[in-house]
């Protein structure tokens, strides 16, 4: 394995760690590559392909472990969520879906409420979009789940 300053620096140069990061932008980014290895399971890819992304999040954890570290995370959620910031949006969404002091069917609420607060319209409008998109697809649409 690559040594976690040599990871971190690389992400530095790279422009991943430009700028300070909340516990929850980092949170964000490690989600994101779960969920690419979910996705990359979900559509049957090859086992490469899949030990990539299993990579990808290993290299997230590592750079960020280092990043805070040296002081490049900062710790508290404390500014506006701002919508020019999806980042942080998705942090906040992660950290409420894995709050255990809620019962599944609040944080499904909340979730769905918290999003209709934030984008409205533009929400509803894509919805009813996606919704519609969904009606014409094949069962399963050619995934295992």
């Amino acid at each position: 394995f690559p040594v976690t300053i040599e990871i971190h620096q690389l992400g530095k140069e790279k422009g991943f760690w430009e700028n300070k990061l909340s516990k929850e932008e980092v949170l964000a980014s490690i989600h994101g590559e779960v969920s690419e290895a979910c996705q990359s399971f979900k559509y049957g890819d090859s086992r490469e392909k899949l030990m990539s992304e299993f990579a990808d999040i290993y290299l997230w954890c590592e750079s960020a472990n280092e990043a805070y570290k040296q002081g490049d995370i900062y710790h508290d959620f404390d500014e506006e969520i701002d919508i020019k910031n999806i980042r942080k949006i998705c942090g906040y969404l992660h950290k409420v879906i894995e709050d255990k002091t809620m019962s599944f069917d609040q944080m499904l609420t909340f979730v769905k409420y918290f999003l209709i607060a934030k984008f409205g319209q533009e929400l509803s409008n894509s919805v009813v979009k996606k919704h519609e998109i969904n009606k014409t697809r094949e069962y399963l649409h050619g995934v295992k789940f």
